[in-house]
């Protein structure tokens, strides 16, 4: 269960209302619902947009190895399912 259901951001200001309500403008809050999931992608591109950077998402090697790995036996097999089908169109 969510306890905080927002992801706010807020630029630095010196002249901000010290009302813990009027901290975060509307544009600046981003409701995300209990059955909601979001990668970190999207969460990152909330961030950037409402702060107006450029942070990126570094992964782990690990991470861009399992995907490769599963990208490249996904191709090999439908490469196998193609010659499959090639041999038994011809017959």
């Amino acid at each position: 269960m969510l306890t905080v259901p927002y992801i706010s951001v807020s630029p630095m200001d010196a002249k901000r209302d010290s009302n813990a309500v009027n901290i975060f403008k509307s544009v600046e809050k981003w409701l995300v619902g209990s059955n909601e999931v979001y990668d970190a992608s999207k969460q990152i591109e909330f961030v950037n947009n409402a702060l107006r950077t450029d942070v990126k998402i570094k992964y782990p090697f690990h991470t861009i190895l399992i995907k490769n790995l599963m990208g490249f036996l996904i191709i090999g097999m439908l490469f196998q399912f193609v010659k499959y089908l090639y041999t038994f169109l011809l017959n």
